[in-house]
């Protein structure tokens, strides 16, 4: 039984990328079009986390979809750029060989910036507020479904700084990233189930990520589209509540245990693979593969993304 609760140790991070996106940003603030004055633009993502189970806890393999839809306004000042964006999410997310599943609902809004200097050198950073109502479901006897739902909070910053290093159509940009992720979410009681049902309590997840990285671009121009490729490879390491555990206890019958998630403070690579078209100036497409590999967890990702800006 207590290996199939190890899906209760800690939201899954594909939600979390739902809530508290990491790529709230539009490409230009990540460095890309640094000619561009800013304006109003709207991006939608589609993205697919898939993470192994890891046998000496129990951790779940799982998968999770979901989708994005962001509106931003932006400019620039001088040597910064800075704007703003909101949006909505939903995903939903399966646990192998858990017979549990569920989906969520959110909205995010945050504030990003960049500033470019002299010789390549940048720095940029996002800081965003999320909000998600989590459904959960999970077979506990045949026949007997457990059901619940609860209310996910999530307060991320990221920081970046590094340098372009231009020659002609390729770009390699070396980088520094550190990021602090804060996670609440309330207390559940899950019900359709009598006895079996669980109670469990809220959780307060502090999470970083230190990395250090590579980054390189190659740029086409096919008549009036532009074509890139990308590819990176960075070194990352977890830090702060690395170590997820979440208490919880029958209903009715008290005795309350705790359960605990794989460790994510071990040195883990993170390789990302990408292609980008800008059709117009308006108008830009994206796909692309992330990884992080090592450790006792592997994930792997895939992203469809489109932006129209005016």
């Amino acid at each position: 039984m207590q290996r199939g609760l190890q899906a209760l140790a800690a939201p899954a991070s594909g939600a979390d990328r739902t809530v508290a996106p990491t790529g709230l940003t539009p490409a230009r603030a990540a460095g890309d079009g640094r000619g561009e004055l800013g304006g109003v633009w709207v991006q939608a993502r589609s993205s697919r986390y898939q993470e192994d189970d890891d046998f000496p806890t129990g951790n779940a393999a799982y998968t999770f979809r979901g989708e994005q839809l962001a509106l931003g306004v932006d400019g620039r000042r001088g040597d910064w750029l800075l704007g703003a964006a909101a949006g909505r999410g939903q995903g939903d997310f399966h646990y192998q060989n858990r017979d549990a599943d569920g989906d969520l609902e959110a909205w995010f809004a945050g504030l990003y910036g960049r500033w470019q200097g002299d010789g390549g050198l940048y720095a940029r950073g996002d800081l965003n507020y999320g909000r998600a109502r989590v459904d959960h479901r999970r077979s506990a006897a045949a026949g007997v479904l457990a059901e619940s739902d609860s209310d996910l909070h999530s307060l991320r910053v990221d920081l970046e700084a590094g340098i372009d290093l231009i020659q002609g159509d390729v770009v390699l940009r070396p980088y520094g990233r550190l990021a602090w992720t804060r996670l609440e979410r309330d207390a559940f009681t899950e019900t359709g189930a009598g006895a079996l049902g669980l109670s469990v309590d809220d959780t307060t997840l502090g999470v970083g990520e230190a990395a250090v990285g590579v980054d390189g671009a190659r740029y086409f121009q096919i008549g009036r589209r532009r074509l890139s490729l990308h590819g990176g490879l960075a070194l990352e390491r977890g830090f702060g509540d690395a170590h997820a555990e979440q208490d919880a206890a029958f209903v009715g019958a008290g005795g309350a245990f705790r359960v605990a998630g794989a460790e994510r403070d071990r040195l883990q690579l993170a390789p990302h693979l990408g292609v980008g078209l800008a059709v117009n100036p308006a108008l830009s497409l994206w796909a692309g593969y992330q990884g992080r590999l090592g450790g006792e967890h592997h994930s792997q990702g895939a992203l469809l993304s489109g932006r129209l800006t005016w």
